[in-house]
């Protein structure tokens, strides 16, 4: 039996010709030079080389030359001028130079091997054919050529901002336009208006509208409170469409303060975004009245653009110009105003006032009824993915405010990063549960997780990195889980990241004390990174109150007593059983 086996394993083994997958040897070896060209898609985990292969914009490929030397050849010179769909990225470069490379010289029977490389570039289906040439003092110049067939469009990337405007006006008061800030007395009726639009072209889901307003000072006349009450939910909104809320209160406290009532929308896509509408309470005869008020712009100069708008596409290399409007409001002075501005990561300074963009900021001094305006450029990097270029002005006795301008990197030069998924939850550590769902209280530690998965056939490197200065005016960071923390913005170091991998990265805030917190104007702590994450935020118990909870009942209740009844039961009998068998 074993004979008859080996017998036959040695047949088929005579029988069967493996196919040269590689190429090796498919030119005729008594040439007395010739070259092979053979390129495989590394971003589709290609491992044969080919004659001809698929692709599509920001695929990596390799491509192998193979010159063989039938007779001895002496000054041999190589040369492959890339087409312009190709731009080289690594490997032997010389090949791509416009008087080639010198292989030197080679023996009859000999043959050497060259690889590198190149992003498939542009947008449009096309064949590239990649042609490399090959001569010698012996030998006049021989050619082959490998083909690229760029068969599948990348779409555009996808520009999704939102953008909201909240205004006020005094009816008593005979005003007929709405406007940022106004003055009331008790008993005046205002009139709010709340404006948001989607902008880009692409929609945006989740889209949540919530409005912030000091309670107890205004009475609801005209509207639907319940706007007040749970804001305003879309489940989803179509690029360049808008939405406007309307609805009229009367001021039923006279004591003088200054009053902001803030909209705030977000969706799936885009963090938060303020807008506050300010009312100045006069109580007296010589009331001051004091506000800042910020607006953020931005237009892409590479690109020729002659106006500020909210965003703006961009490549990587190109030059942006941001515009930052700052106005005080009111009658009376404003002292200490600094504006700061941190730059992404993603942006590289190139002029302007350089102070705005330093930990410092840059000092506007003293401000009363007036505007000032500041402009700066940057240079955008490489990466696809909307930046978000926040600016903060603060001053004495008001409150700091900011506004974003969005500049997304539509395409990249040279590189197959994606954009890969990103989600951020939080998790209330004290109480050992989601954060959105209890309310978190001083002292308690509450834990924000980021994940990054890779959703390409590239490896690339990623930096998780995200604004978190609400999060910071009612906690302080008391675990950076190795990010740093400059100027509201936590940046976790860089990582390699594999195809299809994923990575997750955390830190820890402790809430303040009610009175650390100060005059926040809400106490909700906001973080964006993909989704959007809320943590309500409670100050300690007044002494004198209780909160009364009623018991809890239902069939989720009943069950953990039945339980508890059979599992005390199960021990008694197992005892039971233990005795007799002992006696």
């Amino acid at each position: 039996m074993f004979f008859k086996l080996a017998t036959a394993i040695l047949v088929i083994s005579a029988v069967i010709i493996l196919p040269n997958f590689d190429g090796a040897g498919a030119q005729d070896a008594t040439q007395p030079l010739t070259v092979e060209t053979k390129v495989r898609n590394l971003s589709r985990g290609e491992n044969i080389f080919q004659d001809q292969i698929n692709a599509q914009p920001g695929d990596r490929v390799q491509i192998r030359v193979r010159v063989n030397a039938g007779t001895a050849q002496t000054g041999i010179i190589v040369r492959n001028g890339l087409p312009a769909r190709l731009a080289f990225s690594s490997g032997d470069s010389g090949l791509n130079n416009a008087g080639g490379f010198a292989a030197g010289n080679m023996n009859g029977g000999s043959n050497q091997t060259f690889t590198y490389e190149a992003i498939v570039t542009g947008n449009e289906q096309a064949t590239i054919v990649n042609t490399v040439y090959v001569r010698s003092n012996e030998s006049s110049e021989r050619s082959d050529s490998a083909e690229i067939i760029v068969t599948d469009v990348a779409a555009p990337a996808q520009i999704q901002n939102l953008v909201v405007r909240n205004r006020v006006m005094n009816l008593t008061r005979g005003e007929t336009e709405f406007q940022n800030a106004t003055s009331a007395s008790v008993g005046d009726r205002l009139r709010y208006e709340v404006y948001i639009e989607t902008l880009g072209n692409a929609s945006q889901s989740g889209v949540t509208l919530r409005y912030l307003i000091p309670y107890g000072r205004f009475v609801i006349v005209s509207g639907d409170p319940n706007f007040i009450l749970y804001g305003l939910d879309i489940a989803s909104m179509r690029p360049n469409t808008s939405q406007t809320v309307v609805f009229e209160v009367t001021l039923n406290s006279g004591d003088s303060d200054t009053l902001n009532s803030i909209a705030r929308v977000f969706s799936g896509t885009v963090p938060v975004k303020d807008a506050t509408a300010t009312v100045f309470v006069r109580g007296g005869s010589t009331f001051a009245v004091k506000n800042l008020v910020i607006d953020a712009k931005v237009m892409n100069l590479s690109r020729g653009e002659a106006s500020f708008k909210d965003t703006t596409a961009a490549s990587a290399g190109e030059k942006v110009r941001f515009q930052i409007k700052i106005d005080a409001l009111g009658n009376a002075p404003i002292t200490n105003v600094v504006l700061r501005n941190p730059l992404s990561s993603r942006l590289s300074f190139m002029g302007g006032d350089l102070n705005v963009t330093n930990s410092s900021g840059l000092g506007l001094g003293t401000m009363t009824g007036t505007s000032k305006t500041v402009m700066f450029d940057a240079q955008v990097g490489s990466g696809v993915e909307t930046i978000t270029n926040t600016a903060i002005v603060s001053g004495d006795g008001v409150s700091n405010a900011s506004d974003s301008a969005m500049v997304t990197i539509s395409e990249v030069a040279g590189t197959t990063t994606a954009a890969g998924q990103k989600s951020v939850i939080a998790v209330n550590r004290s109480a050992g549960q989601d954060a959105s769902k209890v309310i978190a209280r001083p002292g308690d530690v509450v834990a924000y997780q980021f994940t990054y998965r890779n959703t390409s056939n590239a490896a690339e490197t990623v930096r998780i990195e995200t604004d978190i200065r609400d999060i910071m005016e009612l906690a302080r960071v008391s675990n950076t889980g190795g990010a740093v923390v400059d100027n509201g913005v936590i940046r976790f170091p860089a990582v390699s990241l594999a195809p299809k991998g994923e990575i997750i990265q955390s830190f820890e805030v402790t809430v303040l004390s009610a009175s650390a917190m100060g005059a926040a104007q809400d106490r909700i702590m906001t973080v964006s990174y993909g989704n959007t994450s809320l943590v309500q935020v409670g100050a300690s118990q007044v002494a004198g109150t209780s909160t009364i909870q009623p018991p809890r009942t239902g069939a989720s209740e009943n069950l953990v007593v039945l339980l508890a009844v059979l599992a005390t039961a199960g021990y008694w009998f197992y005892r039971r059983k233990s005795r007799l068998q002992l006696a």
